[in-house]
Parts: C-alpha cells; sequence; structure tokens
C-alpha cells in the first residue's frame, strides 16, 4: 500500500512493523514518478464545492488550474461547459491529463510550466 500523510510517502506491504517512509515530491521529477504508478496515491478526487458554486454562478468562462496534477479539476469545469486550462510542471502529469482527455468529448488544453 501507498499513501501520502502529511508530507511523508508511506509504503507498507499490509504489516505496520514493516513500514518504510519515503519523503514526499518537491521537485518535478519525483512527481514524474509518482505519476507513472498506475494510481494516484495522493489527492481527493471530489470536486469542491466552491468550485461548483462558482460555476453556477455563471460568470466564469474560462479556467486556470494551477498544479494540475491529472487534470481532474480541469475536467471537471471543461464538463460544465468552461474553457479549461491546466498547467503544472511534471510532464508526466501532463501526459496523463491529455491522455484522459483523448477519450473525452470535452476539451482541455495542458500546458506544462517551465
Amino acid at each position: 500500500m501507498i499513501a501520502l500523510h502529511a508530507s511523508k510517502l508511506l509504503a507498507t506491504n499490509n504489516s505496520r512493523r514493516n513500514r518504510i517512509t519515503y519523503p514526499a515530491p518537491t521537485a518535478s521529477a519525483g512527481f514524474d514518478l509518482a505519476y507513472r504508478l498506475p494510481f494516484a496515491f495522493w489527492g481527493d478526487s471530489r470536486i469542491p464545492n466552491e468550485i461548483k458554486a462558482l460555476i453556477q454562478l455563471g460568470t466564469p468562462r474560462s479556467i486556470l488550474e494551477l498544479g494540475c496534477g491529472a487534470g481532474t479539476f480541469s475536467r471537471y469545469v471543461a464538463q460544465q461547459g468552461l474553457l479549461a486550462t491546466g498547467v503544472d510542471f511534471s510532464p508526466a502529469a501532463i501526459a496523463k491529463a491529455r491522455e484522459r482527455f483523448a477519450q473525452e468529448k470535452v476539451r482541455a488544453q495542458f500546458l506544462r510550466e517551465g
């Protein structure tokens, strides 16, 4: 099992005795490694109520998501009819976001910072 807990990446083999702690990613290369895993070990895929409320106001027509990762929020916003642009410094994250969107009917733009 791999999980992120308060700035530490924990890897266990279902036994508390054999727990190994790794530092959480802090640079592009570390995030690249994490995004290449078959699952996301951090984050919450739920859309915050604040984002939903902002979209319901009807005033924003586009969003810029900084640190977009795999593009979860950009995907939701694009599904609501807004123009979404996601930016991340991890090439692996941007690749994952673009791959996820390739199968969607909605579109978003994903850019690599730097």
